[in-house]
């Protein structure tokens, strides 16, 4: 009977940190790159929808904490993965931080350091959390099996 319970726990675990709002959701990816040559911010925004509705409405951008300015839009110009140009001065060391805005729900942020080469590309939290669990809920499993 205690092995029912448990199990059941597990699967009502589960199920909380899995459900998701399928018609509102953030922005999946967020891929931010400068070009110092020609003072270009390119930005890559993945969020998939299926509605017109549904959109990414703004994208905020600040140098070094500073508010540089918002972009804001009426509607998602792709279904898939986004991508828009800015053009923005910006100098060697300047933190860049960039924030995709969904109309829906939530937001994804990213940033970089001008002239810092390293790929800016990290998992969010929710992605590590959800692999961990699913290992430890493995783990749990086999040794109750065993």
């Amino acid at each position: 009977m205690n092995l029912k319970i448990n199990i059941i726990i597990i699967f009502i675990i589960i199920s909380l940190f899995s459900t998701q709002n399928v018609s509102a959701h953030p922005p999946s990816k967020l891929n931010i790159n400068y070009i110092e040559e020609n003072n270009e911010l390119i930005v890559n925004i993945t969020h998939s929808v299926t509605t017109n509705d549904h959109y990414i409405e703004s994208v905020e951008i600040k140098i070094n904490g500073e508010k540089y300015d918002t972009y804001t839009y009426s509607n998602q110009p792709n279904r898939t993965i986004i991508t828009y140009k800015y053009n923005i001065t910006a100098n060697n060391n300047d933190v860049i931080q960039v924030k995709a805005i969904c109309n829906q729900f939530g937001t994804l942020t990213r940033e970089l350091t001008v002239g810092d080469e390293k790929d800016n590309l990290s998992t969010p939290g929710f992605t590590i959390i959800f692999i961990i669990l699913s290992i430890l809920i493995m783990l749990f499993y086999f040794k109750i099996k065993n």
